[in-house]
């Protein structure tokens, strides 16, 4: 569709998550009101020369509490589908190889043209690796050497009966 029209192409943005977990409203219905308004806006220039005066300092901080909301989701995702040691490898390896895709570029440089437009993003990188881990790497990983330590319970046991503390023998001389 977006191509009949000659414009952007149309793709879901993360934004639209930050978004959501702001508001906390989903609502398609609301989605398609607010799609309507802006295309109805979008028709009238002068709206859009208001919006451009809009200082960039004013831009930069609703972007960085909407990417803000974004990386907080995605770590609470992580929360929720539980930290054990699977699924930290899974983490820290992905995230490890987008970071370092990211810092090091010329690693990709001996790559024939067609694999270094794929890989050349670092969420690529990170995504792909994620999804191959998740594949390849065993459940019973997960298993193997997993306890029931509970850091938070310690903590609180720890600040509820602190341990008794030996105080040095004064030196007499």
């Amino acid at each position: 569709m977006a191509a009949v029209f000659n414009s952007m192409p149309m793709v879901t943005f993360a934004q639209n998550n930050g978004v959501i977990q702001l508001t906390g409203v989903a609502s398609r219905y609301v989605a398609f009101f607010i799609a309507g308004l802006l295309v109805l806006l979008g028709l009238f220039p002068m709206i859009g020369a208001v919006l451009q005066l809009m200082p960039k300092p004013v831009l930069g901080g609703a972007e960085l509490v909407m990417f803000g909301t974004v990386a907080v989701a995605g770590i609470k995702i992580l929360a929720e589908a539980g930290l054990h040691r699977r699924n930290m490898l899974i983490v820290s390896i992905s995230l490890g190889m987008g970071l370092g895709i990211a810092a090091v570029p010329q690693v990709l440089r001996e790559l024939p043209q067609a694999l270094h437009n794929i890989f050349e993003s670092p969420i690529t990188v990170g995504a792909l690796c994620a999804i191959f881990l998740n594949v390849f790497l065993p459940e019973e990983f997960m298993e193997l050497e997993e306890d029931d330590f509970d850091p938070e319970a310690s903590i609180l046991q720890v600040m509820e009966n602190p341990p008794a503390t030996e105080t040095a023998p004064s030196l007499k001389r």
